[in-house]
């Protein structure tokens, strides 16, 4: 038998409201695949740095059942817009902020950059200043070199206002692909580059076993750290959750951004936990 995919939305958001009826709220926490801070497959299942963060959250709230659910960022924005009780680890943004009370910034991230084929260097060494660093805009106006990026991720106000100033570029590419994929297109002189984190960056070469050598991470002219918050459904259970979740955070946002750590090297982990202050500082006006 098919089933009308709009029913099967239905019975689903009927089920969840009405299924803890006589016992605890329950919130349903959405992951999407974004290594490493959130693994939804293979040996590190589960061990992504917001993962292990949002699992000692739901630790203290222990008044509320707490659902895991793995989804694609599209369906999770579905969801916590005709859901009450939706949460997940996201970037604010303007668009967000409609239908997301979001929690106070807990979880920081390093800027994205551009992955690209070392043996193509030359390709974009009149785009690097002096300080190694790539000049996006001056590259894409080239219109000499083919960039991909994930049409329905945010990548922070910085790199999202470049992306929709050039648009309609010959040079940009947009694609309902994760990074795993272009990294794929990569290796295969497919694309000349790709913008992603650092992080996601090397965990996607340690595993698809493809020599770092082979690739550079070209850093972004005037991009800076990223910083997300718990996003959960507008809705009064939303209010009283996220003060909770605010008071946790207060206590010990510290502590929690060092499930971060692990997955960055030494000397940048101990340079952002010897400077935690000075980096947050301003960050609740990052959109």
């Amino acid at each position: 038998m098919i089933f009308n995919k709009k029913i099967v939305d239905y019975i689903f958001l009927v089920f969840c409201l009405v299924s803890n009826a006589d016992a605890k709220q329950s919130i349903i926490w959405a992951e999407y695949e974004l290594f490493p801070v959130y693994i939804t497959t293979g040996e590190n299942k589960g061990k992504g740095s917001d993962q292990e963060m949002e699992n000692d959250i739901r630790n203290h709230l222990k008044e509320y059942d707490h659902i895991v659910q793995v989804e694609n960022l599209n369906r999770i924005k579905y969801l916590q817009k005709n859901l009450p009780n939706v949460c997940s680890t996201l970037l604010i943004t303007p668009d967000r902020t409609k239908y997301l009370d979001f929690s106070k910034i807990y979880a920081i991230t390093l800027p994205h950059g551009l992955v690209i084929n070392r043996a193509n260097f030359d390709k974009f060494k009149d785009f690097i200043d002096e300080n190694n660093e790539l000049d996006l805009v001056k590259a894409i106006k080239s219109n000499t070199i083919k960039i991909l990026y994930t049409q329905n991720r945010r990548y922070g106000k910085f790199l999202d206002d470049i992306i929709l100033k050039n648009k309609n570029s010959s040079s940009l590419f947009g694609q309902l692909k994760n990074d795993d994929t272009h990294l794929k297109y990569l290796t295969h002189n497919r694309v000349d580059g790709y913008i992603s984190y650092p992080t996601e960056y090397k965990y996607n070469i340690d595993h698809n076993n493809i020599k770092e050598s082979d690739t550079m991470f070209l850093r972004i002219k005037n991009n800076k750290y990223l910083f997300a918050a718990i996003g959960c459904s507008k809705s009064e259970l939303s209010k009283k959750l996220i003060e909770k979740i605010n008071t946790y955070i207060d206590q010990n946002r510290n502590n929690l951004i060092r499930y971060y750590y692990k997955w960055i090297d030494k000397e940048t982990a101990s340079y952002i936990e010897n400077n935690i202050d000075k980096i947050y500082e301003g960050a609740e006006s990052v959109k």
